[in-house]
Parts: C-alpha cells; sequence; structure tokens
C-alpha cells in the first residue's frame, strides 16, 4: 500500500527530475475513475496487490477507449470490465441486431442496465467498424508526463517519480520511468535512484511487436512466467481467469517484478510465438564476494546498508511463450531458463529445505483454456528443472446475468521452484500448497449484488514460521443495496480466519455532490472516515474529510481509503488512537491545465498536470 505524497519541499524536487529527463511535458487530464472499478482497485490493495499498474490499466483503457463493436472476445475479456455473461450476450446482440451505436442501446442488452451502460462508456466507444476502417489524421508525436511526489512532514527528502511517454505514429512508443523513495535524493546524488526505459516497435508483418529495455511476460495462467499484475484471488468470479499477452512494455516505478533486455512476438495465422532474453538486476545481501544471502525487493536505498544491497547481483533469463486458437479452444506452452550471477549462500532451514537451486534452473509450462457459450474452463500444468509439478485447473460458470461463479483448484508439491511465476497462491511462492477457492457473484434483485469468496488451504510440509503441516481458510462475504440513483449501502465481512468488517454508504453521483461514509472494524478496534465531495465550479473542487480510530495495537490494526491525488490510491494504516483530516483541492484555471492540492494532519502535497 502506498501513499502518494507531494509536499512544498517536494516540488523542487519533481521539477529536478522533469529537467533530468530534458522532455517537452504534455499530460493529459487526470480520469476519475467509476466508484465500482475504485473499489475493485482499493479491494486489490486491501488483499495485499500493487494497485500502481492496475491504476494504470484502467486508466489507459479509459484513454484509448477501444470500440465495443470491433473487439473480439479475447479483447473484451482482457479489459476487466465485463462479466462472462455479459460478453457472450454483447456479442450474440452485435450477431443477431449489429453494433450498438449508443450507450442507451447498450443498457437494453440482455445483462447490461443503465449504470452498466454508463461505465461501459467511460471505457468503451460506439463507433462502427466502418468508422474504425477509415482512415483517419494520425498524430505523428504524442507526448505524455506524469509528475508525482510524497513527502511526509519532518522527512529529509521526499519520493518522487517522473514517467514520460511518447508515440510517434501509431506503431513507435518508449517511455522512461525515474523514481526515488524518500530520503535518496541528495545534493551530492541529484540523479533520480531507479531508472527504467523501453522502446516498442509494432509490425504489420510476421513480426508484431519487438521491445527493447523493461518489460513484462504474461504467459498462461501463471505457473511457469506472469511478471505483471493480476486481480487477486478474492477478485470478481470472472477475474480468477489469468489473460495472457506475451510481452508488455513495463512502466511501473516498482523496482523488481520485470525484465531487462529484448523481446519480440512473432505471428502466423492464430499462433503467436514470443521470445524473450534478459539480464536483469538484483538487490541482494552478499556474503563475500561470491554468495547471496537473501534477496532484497523493497526498493529502498538510503542508508549504506541500504546502498551495500544496491544491484548487487544480475540474473540471467531467457523464454518463449506460444499461445494459438482453434475454435473454442486456446492452448499455450511457456518454457524459460534463468539464473543468478552469485551463487546460493542461503541458509537452509525447514521452510525453505526445497526451495533451493544452484546455476542455471528453469520450468516449462502447458495451459488450456475452453469456452463453450456462459462456461469457461482452464487449467496449467508446470514442471520445474528438478522434475517437481505444479497444477492448477478451474472453471468459470455464469448461466445468466444474475449468477456468476468460479472455482479454482491447486496442487503445487513442495519443491516446484518457479521464480517468475504468478499463479494464484497463498504464499509468496507457488509451492508447498493443496487448496481450492470458491467465488460467487449473484444479483438477487436489481438493486442488489451479493458476493462471497472462500478460499482453503492445506500446507503438507513445514513453512515460515510453522513447523510440520498446517492449514487455513479465509473468507469474505459482501452485500451491496442501491437506493435510486444517488445512494448506495455496502457492507463486508472477511476473516482470516479472525474476523473483520466493513461498511460504507454514499450518496450522490459523479460530477456532483456526493458524501461518504467508510467503516472498518475487528474485535480489537474499529475506525471511521466521513469525506464529502463538493464542485464549486465548473473549475474548483474540494473533497473533505475526517477520521477516527481506536485500536489495541499494531496487531488489531485497520485499514482506510482516504481520497488522494490522481493515479494513486491513498489507503492509511491505523493503529491505536487518533483522528485526523484531510483538504484535497481540484483547480483547473484553463482547459488545458489543473493544480490538486492535498493537506491531511502529516502530509501536504501537490499535483500538477497540464496539456497543450
Amino acid at each position: 500500500m502506498r501513499r502518494e505524497i507531494v509536499g512544498p519541499g517536494g516540488l523542487k524536487a519533481a521539477f529536478a527530475a522533469a529537467f533530468f529527463l530534458l522532455i517537452h511535458i504534455i499530460q493529459a487530464g487526470a480520469q476519475e475513475l467509476p466508484e465500482r472499478i475504485a473499489a475493485l482497485v482499493e479491494r486489490h490493495v486491501l488483499e495485499g496487490g500493487d494497485e500502481e499498474e492496475l491504476l494504470r490499466h484502467y486508466e489507459e483503457l479509459a484513454r484509448r477507449r477501444p470500440s465495443i463493436n470491433a473487439l473480439s472476445r479475447k479483447g473484451l475479456e482482457a479489459t476487466g470490465v465485463l462479466s462472462a455473461f455479459q460478453i457472450e450476450s454483447l456479442l450474440d446482440y452485435r450477431k443477431t441486431f449489429g453494433e450498438i451505436l449508443s450507450e442507451g442501446e447498450l443498457a437494453l442488452v440482455d445483462g447490461f442496465n443503465g449504470e452498466q451502460a454508463r461505465i461501459c462508456a467511460f471505457f468503451f466507444s460506439f463507433e462502427s467498424e466502418r468508422e474504425i476502417a477509415e482512415p483517419v489524421e494520425q498524430e505523428m508525436w504524442r507526448h505524455k508526463t506524469t509528475l508525482r511526489g510524497r513527502h511526509t512532514f519532518g522527512a529529509a527528502t521526499p519520493a518522487i517519480t517522473a514517467r514520460y511517454t511518447l508515440e510517434a505514429g501509431r506503431n513507435v512508443s518508449a517511455g522512461l520511468t525515474a523514481d526515488s523513495d524518500a530520503g535518496e535524493l541528495a545534493k551530492d546524488h541529484p540523479v533520480p535512484d531507479f531508472l527504467s526505459g523501453y522502446v516498442a516497435v509494432r509490425g504489420g508483418g510476421a513480426v508484431k511487436k519487438v521491445i527493447i529495455g523493461d518489460y513484462v511476460i504474461r504467459a498462461g495462467q501463471g505457473l511457469a512466467c506472469w511478471k505483471a499484475f493480476s486481480l487477486k484471488a478474492f477478485g470478481t468470479p470472472s477475474a480468477i481467469i489469468k489473460q495472457p499477452r506475451g510481452a508488455m512494455p513495463y512502466s511501473s516505478s516498482a523496482e523488481s517484478g520485470y525484465f531487462r533486455g529484448a523481446a519480440a512476438t512473432m505471428s502466423k495465422g492464430e499462433m503467436q510465438l514470443t521470445l524473450f532474453a534478459s539480464r536483469h538486476p538484483v538487490d541482494a545481501r552478499i556474503a563475500g564476494d561470491t554468495a547471496y544471502t537473501s534477496i532484497v525487493t523493497d526498493g529502498y536505498h538510503r542508508t549504506e546498508a541500504e546502498l551495500a544491497k544496491r544491484h548487487s547481483m544480475h540474473e540471467y533469463a531467457a523464454g518463449a511463450a506460444l499461445a494459438g486458437e482453434k475454435g473454442r479452444l486456446r492452448y499455450g506452452v511457456t518454457a524459460l531458463a534463468y539464473r543468478y550471477d552469485k551463487s546460493d549462500g542461503r541458509t537452509v532451514k525447514d521452510y525453505n529445505r526445497y526451495q533451493q537451486y544452484y546455476g542455471w534452473w528453469s520450468n516449462i509450462s502447458a495451459d488450456c483454456y475452453l469456452f463453450w457459450r456462459n462456461t469457461r474452463i482452464f487449467g496449467e500444468a508446470a514442471v520445474d528443472a528438478g522434475g517437481s509439478p505444479a497444477l492448477l485447473a478451474g472453471a468459470l460458470w455464469s448461466p445468466g446475468y444474475s449468477f456468476e461463479a468460479s472455482l479454482l483448484g491447486r496442487f503445487y508439491s513442495r519443491s516446484y521452484i518457479a521464480t517468475h511465476a504468478g499463479a494464484w497462491s497463498s504464499l509468496s511462492s507457488c509451492s508447498n500448497q493443496r487448496g481450492a477457492t470458491l467465488s460467487i457473484r449473484w444479483l438477487p434483485g436489481r438493486n442488489w449484488e451479493a458476493a462471497a469468496n472462500i478460499q482453503y488451504s492445506y500446507y503438507p510440509w513445514s513453512r515460515y514460521g510453522i513447523d510440520g503441516s498446517s492449514a487455513a481458510w479465509k473468507y469474505r462475504i459482501g452485500i451491496t443495496r442501491t437506493f435510486g440513483k444517488h445512494l448506495e449501502a455496502s457492507a463486508q465481512i472477511s476473516g482470516n480466519p479472525a474476523p473483520s468488517w466493513r461498511a460504507s454508504l454514499s450518496w450522490g453521483e459523479s460530477g456532483r455532490t456526493c458524501l461518504k461514509l467508510r467503516y472498518a472494524g475487528n474485535p480489537s478496534g474499529s475506525g471511521a472516515v466521513a469525506e464529502g465531495i463538493f464542485p464549486l465550479s465548473r473549475k474548483l473542487r474540494l473533497t473533505a474529510g475526517i477520521s477516527c480510530h481506536s485500536t489495541s495495537g499494531w496487531d488489531s490494526r485497520i485499514y482506510l481509503y482516504r481520497s488522494g491525488l490522481p493515479q494513486s490510491f491513498s489507503v492509511a494504516t491505523l493503529y491505536g488512537k487518533g483522528a485526523g483530516a484531510y483538504l484535497v483541492v481540484k483547480y483547473a484555471p484553463v482547459r488545458w491545465a489543473e493544480i490538486w492540492l492535498r493537506i491531511s494532519e502529516k502530509e501536504a502535497s501537490v499535483y500538477l498536470t497540464w496539456s497543450f
């Protein structure tokens, strides 16, 4: 969880980063995601996920707004906006009645109502395929820059993030990200601590895409290689299926979780092959000069001890991901090999005894995805260089708009080692567990929505902090009720297994005055946030909030979302007793510029954006 802050001292650092990048600043106006999508991102954060890439996914989708009439089934699934039933209903409608020409017409399609049509209109256009096919004047150069900072009162130096992307025509794009955490910038070292960049070229022949620089790979269901964000297991039932996309440019400020090198995607007919190679710097504690004792992923380089771990070794990796489609069946094969340039010097314990490897290591997997009307069946089987297996399989069923359910089962052996895996797992690795996850979404009435998730995990061998076999349950039950067009209430109880609960109440609608109340609690404490959003004019909007909390200590901490700056989620970690207040001001003096200011009991922040 991250708090995106820019303080008074952070402005100079932010502009210094812009000067360092030597770029011309053009920034589109900040997008504000629909409340339902924002709630999905918030739940993803509370489950321990990284919100940055997920936010950028939805914001980029809203910027591009692809035509809902032109996207295929695969393209609609990749957006993460529609359920399985909605996708099939949409495809049937297009086949029977032709293209959907307006938001009002979409609201009449089975599986949609006015609210969902409004959400779709935020992410999709209603252009016809004829309009898309007609040649349009294409901007030769398109620039986009984001400047963001984080500063806490009393901190030595702020954190800054600068991101720049360039599109040259339709086929060439490039990006550069510079980031420094709080305390990393200094007068004698003004260069950002983390630099990441890429150049991507799209082709029209057999070679569809080439990426040089930093990139991620999304292959299969993640048992062999998945270096990108994914919705957590407690998302919607549809989110349980991963949507592989091969190689994609990397533009996050996270300092781990990507490859650095080159990737190329080639296609022939319905088959697509992605080849990639990487030499990636890794933070690690080094013993002597030849062995590492642990790998560090927090990205902090503020003290001499932290700086000693910075890029102290490298990882070499190479692989291939094949994906194909035949009728209702999609299939894929993924293979990769990797090694560190230092030997494994970790202390052997019961919990990590079977996760040690030396020299080169590899994984290979095969996955499949079968869809028939409103049912999807998927799975992946993998094996590592030592012969240890891992398997997952599941199904998604959506017989109608009002009901959707998914079930995922997994079997990961204790010695399956996959450094770059990202499949569903209740541990930090895809090993030492057997379990199942059930997710249900039900709409018993037009104004009601209920959701339930339950996850069971059995660990046959020791894991960190627990000797011997063990088991764990995790659950979440939530319900949402809307009253007319302006009032919505929701409640949720979850546990792991200790219970906690959340509730929210909102009145108003997007673009107008809105009042919100959020509450979170557990047996040892609780907290609440009251917030009001007040558009005073077309140029000025205020958001004001107060919060209070009382818990017995850190072990009973609660998390509460408080409105922050664009492109960031502010989830406060609260423990002990206290109260707070915050004010967010958005001012747009002219059409092409916005100024955001946020003041709270601990921080002051500002966010600037302009376009021309």
